[in-house]
């Protein structure tokens, strides 16, 4: 094998363009397989397997599965190329190079606001280079920016509500709590920025949860740079959140902006005993106040000394830096809140701090200078600037310099201040309550769906979110998720059921023992009438069927014949009589019934004479013999007749055929064998010397949670092709456990009153013991407790006798205290003791591992909506009113009430007198072209009447507000009517066609269900565009208007996913030649309503493994009017 070859067979000068099969036959191509002697299989198919025999092809032919060599003939005029056998033409070999094909459209926004990433891909298949062509050149996936607007305020940022998501799930760490909460790693290398690195909470112990975040992540802190991670690289952008772009954030938070939007604001307080500041009470702390919307913040206190005289950073009741009732060490630090990252600096006899450069802040902060009493402080004062937006009419936010009796930073009453350095006077407001609406949203149910069987079906209603006021439904998001009804179900289409009935062949033997099969077949039945009828065998999906089988039989014996003996004795004894041959039904050489060789044969009598009978013999005669004179015999004389073969006796492993071989005379009756021509033909061959089917099977699964694992198992000929003749009681199993489960007793629980630990019971899931796996308890997994609901659970005996030893001394933390605010982030405390069950001893346990006695809370129990004294009524009967968020336990403002229950800031009044009253002039309701040129006279969304295509129709305008506003049809039919589905779904045996209870959920499936309220429309040419999910309602991966699929079963007989468009009270259509497109492996599309009269409905059901289909993008989707 190591000798360079004396001969290279590819690489001859003429050679090279010849293909490998035309230099080796496929008798060559065997040899080199499967050594000297082997020969090409003549009886299989050609190219597509390179079958191999050794001397006699009738004993079996092997393959490892490669096609023939490319160019090699398999017909006059034809050659084989990947596996096909196809014309020759030396064109086709030509190198071919890459063309790219269209872009697709943008998928959906990875973020609903606050700058997301939406990606495009084309693929290079337009041509598909071959032959040694070039691959494209280019980019493959093209990104752009969406959905930009600033997020609503909100607690987490992007980064942390991927964190959070996980909360609760500790992967099976022992060190890690099962309801650990998760929150931001920073500071990580550049190469783990776009990776999502989780820490625990109030630790120092960070994991990786996801190899990628979400694309349009910020690489960074999100108030640091405006880079953000796309397909798990960092990418460069600028504010405008367009990649690759250097734009940047002015002082006032502008983007591309040249600081003209704001104005500074500055200030200064003197610290010592003298201060022009008029005082509510002299010993009161002094405080000043950050607005909202405040940029490029800078404070600086240079009177600073630790514990004496420091800045205390507060919003609303939550501390940002320097709690005055819990004295903490004053180090540098950063903290991230309300859009902003404050930093925190301090020296020795200085503290600074800053924010963000240009990013603004969301909400208000409150500085307060804490000194302690009776120290002297030396001269110093704090410095503090910002920057404000520019009032539209010309005035700033201004900010005021204060002080107050209440030291409690817990309960700051909230004042009004109106002009810089301006008489620093304070104003409290009275809060008035307003009465809180009732909710005009409730939920329904919607109509029952239709059946899901044809027989013996159920179907089902959901409830459905109602808007009671405007009579439509709405998203789910609007009622009450603890009172939606459940669910109902109904059965249907009882008066049929569906089942498998027995049907039997002939016998396979004409005389004697043979076998009959049995086939079974798919029946619906009517219970009523009695009635049946044969259907497709996938109607009985919902029951196993039942494998075919033989059983034996007797076939009737029709090949008897008559048999001739010698001649009889002469009838007489004297003179002359008779005789004749005897005629026997024989079969197989055994006398039978005569009824089974049919009609007799005329007998053949013939005469014999005997002695005298009037003559006494003498004594000279006594010794002579008489023997009667006969003519001759007849000699019957006959031809061999041959009928056909019988079946063979077996279909594999050898058998035999036989047919019927008689002796007839002229006249066509039975003659036994002896007077017909020697050698008799043949009655008997060989058959069916090919090897029997036989049970195949491949590897076996991984073990899954409910301790099974599973392998294909298929019966295959000798073709490897897939066969119902294997023996049904040699099968080797498909389906065996892999693991048990068993309850286990640790004693790692609390402890009772006596001092001793609590048993505590736990289900583990072990697996077998082998060298691999020495020690099973060792090994195995805590699981779920319902895996052990048929174990055996452990004694109480034996749970008091495991869990005997006495406990340890060991921290006990008690329950957590009520949250100290009633609406937003508070604290909490507990009392955490060191016992042993019996005594108290708090310095028998290592104070490193003390639980912390008091953490961050989150309360929304007392958040309420004020509303101040409204303004006057103006002309328009309207008056203006204050509406500001109140904690009710603190009695203090907050920031945390729901914006879904704000009551508006407006409210209608009666108009004063002398208003002038507008004449309205009666006219009719104006058409126009299309949303832009609506947007002249209307600024607010809604049903406008326009010219379509010279016919008037009303299209719902969206962002009249905007410069861009975009137009919709509204579907009167519905969600319900509207929806594109992708199921999850997946066959237990992917094999088959039929739903099981082992049918499982596959969560790396990108499923999901959209429901469509309106559909955007290009009023121009009518195009829909499918991949707007503005008025959509959905559950996971948001699907393309009329759009399904599933991953459900490889037959490609039976979709689960399933679309449906319904127009009906609209006054469009759908475009007659529209078309749909099937992608994946097996997909298959199944229409339920097919696009026919009048067009404004369609409806079908796709799938594959994985497949989907979708709209053509040849026809794409257009509408047209009725």
């Amino acid at each position: 094998m190591l000798n360079h070859p004396s001969l290279d067979l590819m690489t001859s000068g003429s050679m090279d363009s010849m293909l490998a099969g035309e230099k080796f036959t496929n008798d060559k191509q065997c040899e080199l397989v499967f050594g000297n002697g082997s020969k090409i299989c003549s009886y299989m198919p050609p190219c597509a397997r390179l079958w191999c025999s050794w001397e006699n092809e009738m004993s079996g032919c092997k393959t490892q599965h490669m096609p023939w060599a490319d160019g090699t003939e398999c017909q006059e005029g034809h050659w084989c190329q990947k596996g096909q056998c196809v014309p020759i033409d030396r064109t086709a070999l030509k190198p071919q190079n890459g063309g790219w094909s269209a872009w697709s459209s943008f998928n959906e926004c990875s973020r609903t606001c606050g700058g997301g990433i939406q990606a495009r891909t084309r693929e290079c298949d337009s041509p598909k280079p071959k032959n040694g062509g070039k691959f494209c050149t280019g980019l493959r996936i093209e990104y752009r920016p969406c959905n930009t607007q600033p997020c609503p305020s909100w607690r987490y940022n992007f980064r942390e509500e991927q964190c959070h998501e996980m909360d609760g799930q500790n992967f099976d760490v022992p060190s890690l709590e099962p309801n650990v909460r998760w929150t931001p790693k920073y500071g990580t290398p550049v190469a783990d920025q776009c990776k999502l690195l989780c820490r625990v909470q109030d630790k120092s112990l960070y994991f990786m949860l996801k190899e990628k975040v979400i694309d349009g992540t910020p690489c960074t802190f999100p108030e640091d740079s405006f880079d953000m991670c796309i397909n798990g690289q960092c990418r460069k952008a600028g504010c405008d959140y367009v990649l690759n772009s250097d734009a940047k954030l002015d002082q006032c938070g502008v983007c591309r902006g040249d600081n003209s939007t704001c104005r500074p604001v500055t200030g200064r307080l003197n610290l010592g005993k003298q201060n022009n500041l008029r005082r509510v009470s002299s010993d009161g702390p002094m405080e000043f106040r950050i607005p909202e919307g405040a940029t490029s913040i800078n404070i600086i206190n240079t009177g600073y000394m630790k514990d004496a005289c420091y800045l205390s950073v507060m919003s609303g009741n939550e501390i940002i830096f320097n709690d005055p009732k819990h004295l903490t060490p004053h180090t540098s630090r950063h903290r991230l809140f309300a859009g902003v990252r404050l930093e925190y600096t301090v020296t020795s006899s200085e503290e600074r701090i800053t924010s963000t450069f240009g990013r603004p802040l969301k909400e208000k902060l409150t500085v307060r200078v804490v000194q302690k009493k009776h120290v002297e402080l030396h001269k110093g004062f704090v410095d503090y600037s910002y920057m404000v937006p520019v009032h539209p009419f010309g005035n700033t936010l201004s900010n005021a310099i204060y002080s107050k009796v209440e030291p409690d930073p817990y309960d700051l009453p909230h004042h009004t201040h109106h002009s810089h350095y301006s008489g620093n006077s304070v104003h409290r407001l009275l809060p008035t309550v307003a009465p809180t609406p009732e909710s005009p949203y409730r939920w329904e149910l919607a109509p029952w769906t239709e059946c899901d069987q044809q027989c013996t079906g159920k179907k089902r209603r959901t409830a459905i979110c109602v808007d009671a006021e405007a009579q439509q439904q709405v998203s789910p998001d609007y009622c009450n998720q603890s009172v939606k009804p459940q669910d109902e179900f109904e059965s249907c289409n009882t008066e049929c059921h569906f089942y498998w009935e027995p049907g039997r062949t002939e016998c396979s033997s004409a005389c004697g023992e043979g076998t009959k099969k049995i086939e079974y077949k798919c029946v619906r039945s009517y219970s009523q009438t009695q009635r049946k009828e044969h259907v497709d065998d996938a109607m009985c999906y919902g029951s196993t069927k039942p494998v075919n089988i033989r059983e034996t039989c007797m076939g009737p014996c029709m090949n008897a014949t008559w048999l001739y003996s010698q001649w009889n004795k002469c009838s007489v004894t004297c003179g002359e009589g008779q005789r004749a041959y005897a005629l026997q039904c024989m079969l197989k050489n055994v006398s039978v019934n005569a009824a089974l060789c049919g009609a007799r044969p005329a007998p053949d009598v013939m005469t014999c004479t005997m002695p005298p009978c009037d003559q006494k013999p003498n004594q000279s005669m006594k010794n002579v013999n008489y023997q009667p004179t006969a003519e001759p015999s007849p000699v019957p004389r006959g031809q061999w007749r041959a009928y056909s073969y019988s079946n063979c006796s077996a279909e594999c492993d050898g058998g035999f055929k036989k047919r019927l071989v008689r002796c007839l005379s002229e006249t066509g009756q039975t003659l036994d064998e002896r007077y017909c021509p020697h050698p008799k033909p043949v009655t008997q061959i060989n058959c069916a010397n090919v090897r029997c089917p036989s049970w195949n099977f491949g590897t076996w699964s991984k073990c899954n949670d409910e301790c099974i694992r599973s392998r294909q198992v298929l019966c295959q000929d000798h073709r490897g092709k897939e066969s119902d003749q294997c023996s049904t009681e040699l099968k080797p199993p498909a389906v065996e456990s892999c693991c048990s489960f068993k309850w286990r007793v640790t004693c790692a629980g609390s402890c009772d009153a006596e001092g001793r630990r609590k048993p505590n019971v736990i289900c583990k899931r072990l697996y077998p013991k082998s060298i691999d796996n020495p020690h099973p308890l060792r090994t195995g997994r805590k699981v779920d407790p319902k895996y052990c609901a048929n174990a055996r659970m452990p004694t109480p005996a034996k749970l008091k006798k495991k869990c005997s030893k006495p406990c340890p001394f060991r921290w006990v933390p008690g329950n957590w205290s009520e949250c100290s605010v009633g609406c937003g982030t508070g604290r909490t405390v507990r009392n955490v003791t060191c016992t042993n069950g019996r005594t108290i001893m708090p310095k028998a346990c290592n104070a490193m591992l003390k639980p912390p006695n008091t953490k961050v809370c989150e309360a929304l129990t007392h958040c309420r909506w004020r509303i101040s004294k409204p303004n006057k009524c103006n002309c328009k009967g309207k008056q203006n009113r204050t509406v500001k968020c109140y904690d009710e336990k603190m009695k203090v403002e907050s920031n945390r009430c729901s914006e879904s229950t704000r009551p508006s800031k407006t409210a209608s009044c009666q108009k004063p007198p002398g208003c002038r009253t507008a004449l309205r002039n009666r006219h009719h309701e104006p058409v126009y072209r299309n949303c832009n040129d609506a947007r002249r006279k209307h600024k607010t969304d809604g049903e406008y009447m326009m010219h379509v295509n010279g016919t008037k129709a009303k299209i719902y305008c969206h962002g009249m507000a905007t410069d861009t506003p975009t137009e919709y049809l509204s579907l009167p039919a519905g969600p319900t009517e509207n929806y594109a589905i992708y199921i999850n779904r997946r066959a237990a045996d992917a094999n088959k066609c039929e739903n099981s209870q082992r049918d499982w959920a596959d969560s790396s499936i990108s499923y999901g269900a959209t429901h469509y309220r309106k559909i955007r429309i290009n009023v121009s040419t009518l195009q829909v565009h499918t991949n707007d999910f503005r008025f959509t309602n959905s559950s996971g991966k948001k699907q393309p208007f009329g759009s399904a699929g599933d991953c459900y079963s490889n037959t490609g007989r039976c979709p689960q996913g399933d679309f449906a468009i319904n127009l009906k009270g609209t006054p469009f259509r759908i475009r007659p030649h529209t078309s749909w497109e099937k992608s994946g492996v097996h997909a298959v599309i199944k229409f339920l309503v097919p696009l026919q009269q009048p067009y404004q409905k369609v409806r079908a059901l796709c799938g594959g493994y994985c497949g989907s289909c979708s709209v053509s993008r040849r026809t794409n989707l257009y509408l047209e009017l009725i």
